[in-house]
């Protein structure tokens, strides 16, 4: 498993995989040498002083190549954000308000579209600009 994980031939959930399970059956032996009679423990106590460190190696290998890959995976698909311009280009300050003359008319009674945007182009040159104002009843 360590030569998987330090060629990377390995898909990262299969890599997962064996790394939990490879610390599961190590954490599994330790206990069961605990409960073990001393014979077996001995047996138990060499195959930890042979293996233990292919163990820890192994396992912090394949930590180390998971971290590797979630980074690499972060990178990829995180989504790069332009900054947006200082000003607004002048076609994107006009409102034509087109949907909202409706709703215009119910709240304020009948305004005429052409009055409407002649007003709010008024009010807003007026006002600083970036601020949203409500219009007067």
């Amino acid at each position: 498993m360590k030569d998987l994980s330090i060629q990377g031939s390995c898909p990262p959930d299969r890599l997962a995989f064996a790394r939990t399970k490879l610390a599961r059956r190590v954490a599994k032996l330790q206990q069961q040498k605990e409960l073990a009679t001393s014979q077996v423990a001995k047996a138990m106590d060499v195959l930890f002083r042979t293996y233990g460190k292919v163990f820890s190696d192994t396992l912090e290998a394949a930590n180390a190549k998971l971290a590797e890959m979630w980074v690499s995976i972060q990178t990829r698909v995180t989504k790069r954000i332009l900054p947006l311009p200082r000003r607004a280009d002048p076609d994107s300050t006009v409102l034509s308000l087109v949907h909202s003359v409706s709703r215009f008319s119910l709240y304020w009674g009948f305004i005429s579209p052409r009055v409407l945007l002649s007003y709010c182009q008024g009010y807003f040159a007026t006002n600083s600009p970036g601020c949203i104002h409500a219009l007067p009843p």
